[in-house]
C-alpha cells in the first residue's frame, strides 16, 4: 500500500537511514505539529502510522491532469489525431512518440505509454483509444553501456538472477521536462542527451529490452532521427509539462 511504500525511504540504508521510532520522537517535539495531527486525527499524538496516513494522502492529491497534452486528449477521439492546440512541430514530435510517423521508426510509446480507462492497447503501434498513461509497465534495460552494472545492477541487485541484471523501472515522463538529470544514475542531463541516447547510442546488452534490438543479430536498435526529428519530440515532451500543477500553492515548499 502507499501507506506502507511511505516510510520505505525513511528507512532505507540507500535513502533516509533514519530510525522510524526517532523520527517519531523527533516531530513531537516540534510545537507545529501538534494542531496539525490534532486536526487530522482528533489528537496530538504522533504515530508512525498516523505519519503514513498523513503523507499517503498528500501524495495521493498530487494528481497532475492539466498539461497541454491533456487539454488536446480530451478533446480529441484519438491520440494518433493532431491535436488541435498542438503546433505542427508538436503533432509530429506526438506521432514519433506514439510510432505512427512515416518512415520514422519511432515508437517510444511502446515501452512508456499504457492504456487506461477506454481503448484497446495497440500491437506493437503504439496505442490505441483516449487515454494514456506515460509510465513503463515493468523493469526493462534501455541500452546503456555496461560500466553501469558495475555500481548498480538495477532489480538484478535484489534477485541475483542474471536476467534480471541491468534492469530498471522507468518513471513517469509527466512533467519530464522538469525532471533532469535523467537514466537511473542522472548521467544524462538534458533530454536532447536523451533522444541522442536512443537515436545512435544505444549499446548492447545481454539484457537489452527486446523493442531496443535489433532482428536477426541482436545488435542494438537504432532510431537514427534527424535534428528536425529530434526537435518535434522534444517538443511533444514538453507538452506534458503542466504548468498549473507545479505551481500550485497546495504542493509548494510549506516552510517558506
Amino acid at each position: 500500500t502507499l501507506e506502507e511504500q511511505v516510510l520505505m525511504p525513511i528507512q532505507d540504508p540507500k535513502e533516509m537511514d533514519a530510525d522510524l521510532e526517532q523520527v517519531v520522537r523527533d516531530l513531537s517535539s516540534v510545537a507545529f505539529y501538534e494542531p496539525l495531527f490534532t486536526n487530522a486525527f482528533g489528537s496530538p499524538e504522533v504515530t508512525s502510522e498516523r505519519i503514513s496516513q498523513a503523507m499517503a494522502q498528500f501524495i495521493r492529491s498530487m494528481v497532475s491532469y492539466r498539461s497541454k497534452f491533456d487539454v488536446g486528449m480530451a478533446k480529441t477521439d484519438s491520440i494518433h489525431e493532431d491535436f488541435f492546440n498542438f503546433t505542427k512541430e508538436e503533432n509530429e514530435g506526438k506521432l514519433i512518440f506514439i510510432g505512427r510517423a512515416d518512415n520514422v521508426r519511432g515508437n517510444c510509446a511502446s515501452c512508456h505509454l499504457s492504456r487506461s480507462g477506454r481503448g484497446r492497447g495497440g500491437g506493437g503501434g503504439g496505442i490505441e483509444g483516449k487515454f494514456a498513461i506515460f509510465m513503463g509497465p515493468q523493469p526493462q534495460n534501455n541500452g546503456l553501456d555496461r560500466k553501469a552494472d558495475l555500481k548498480d545492477n538495477g532489480v538484478g541487485d535484489l534477485t541475483g538472477d542474471e536476467s534480471d541484471m541491468g534492469l530498471f523501472k522507468s518513471p513517469s515522463l509527466r512533467n519530464v521536462e522538469l525532471t533532469a538529470p535523467y537514466m537511473h544514475d542522472g548521467r544524462l542531463k538534458t533530454l536532447a542527451d536523451v533522444i541522442d541516447h536512443y537515436s545512435n547510442k544505444v549499446r548492447a546488452h545481454p539484457n537489452l529490452h527486446a523493442r531496443l534490438a535489433g532482428r536477426g543479430d541482436g545488435s542494438p536498435r537504432q532510431m537514427n532521427l534527424t535534428s528536425g526529428q529530434k526537435r518535434a519530440l522534444i517538443a511533444f515532451l514538453k507538452t506534458l509539462t503542466d504548468h498549473e500543477f507545479v505551481k500550485d500553492p497546495r504542493f509548494a515548499d510549506p516552510f517558506e
